[in-house]
């Protein structure tokens, strides 16, 4: 079984797009994350009705941030600091964090688990990390779901890669982030705009709820301008009612990321890129693009794009 590894792989493509495109096409990707550890990530492009089976670009993104920047904002140590993923698919993002020995829980729709559980156990025997990570099923709108997932909480962190793509789960997964969050979580979602409604809806509500701001990502390599980095705490400025916070701050640092309204140009290529590495040859990746495409976002069943 062939394996690559993801910088040495992007490097040699020549074409970011194209090399995101092909390496979705990989049965096994390598992560290095430094001090001689990397992770082994299967991925399963036949799962047709859910996109957690592949590894996008933000989920290298993110990981690669936090890689660099995470011990440096807390002042007590990593260990067993508590880690929630929404939305984890082949789980890189979440066992990254659990190799700089965070407790780990990795989240996304049932569909997902074998795939993710899988990757978690290939891991453990390699890394040694099996007291700090464990696999949940989460969908968003599932509340005995999620009062399962929130029964090991409240988490230190909340960590989300690609998970703004239909307008009508966009309040189910800020009403998750909050359920999840104490008064000191902070939450950094990584995103880019897959459906131009859903991403202005969560860019209009996101401060509602809570205080965010864009992080520049222009460091961190093979991240383009798409890339939409932001970090959230809990308002300073709000009132707690229920699981809403209502901010009387100013909102211009959320407002500044862009809600530009694609065209149909605009929206296949942001359709390719969601689907890159699908062989388009043996039809696998259809249904993700016709459901981009017509935009009927009842047919989106699952917590991932």
């Amino acid at each position: 079984m062939a394996t690559i590894e993801y910088h040495e792989f992007m490097r040699a493509a020549g074409d970011r797009d194209e090399g995101f495109f092909e390496m979705a096409n990989q049965e096994v990707v390598r992560f290095d994350i430094g001090n001689s550890v990397s992770l082994e990530l299967h991925q399963d492009t036949a799962l047709h009705d859910c996109c957690g089976g592949i590894i996008w670009e933000t989920s290298f993104c993110l990981a690669t941030y936090l890689v660099r920047h995470l011990s440096s904002r807390f002042e007590r140590p990593l260990k067993k600091m508590k880690v929630v993923e929404l939305g984890a698919g082949c789980g890189l993002l979440g066992l990254t964090l659990a190799c700089m020995e965070c407790s780990v829980v990795l989240t996304d729709v049932a569909e997902v688990m074998p795939l993710l559980k899988g990757n978690i156990d290939r891991n453990k025997a390699r890394l040694q990390v099996s007291e700090s990570v464990t696999a949940m099923p989460l969908d968003w709108e599932n509340s005995a779901e999620l009062n399962s997932v929130c029964a090991s909480g409240p988490y230190d962190v909340i960590v989300a890669t690609d998970v703004v793509f239909a307008e009508r789960l966009v309040q189910p997964l800020l009403d998750a982030i909050a359920a999840l969050s104490g008064s000191s979580t902070i939450v950094w979602i990584c995103i880019q705009e897959r459906s131009p409604e859903a991403f202005k809806t969560f860019l209009d509500r996101v401060h509602v709820m809570f205080t965010a701001k864009r992080i520049a990502v222009s460091d961190i390599e093979f991240a383009d301008e798409e890339v939409v980095l932001l970090e959230i705490v809990p308002s300073r400025s709000g009132e707690i009612q229920g699981r809403r916070v209502v901010e009387d701050g100013p909102r211009e640092e959320v407002a500044a990321c862009g809600t530009k309204t694609a065209n149909s140009g605009d929206l296949e290529k942001a359709i390719r890129k969601r689907a890159r590495g699908l062989d388009e040859s043996s039809g696998r990746h259809k249904s993700i693009r016709n459901k981009a495409k017509s935009g009927t976002e009842e047919k989106q069943k699952d917590n991932k794009p």
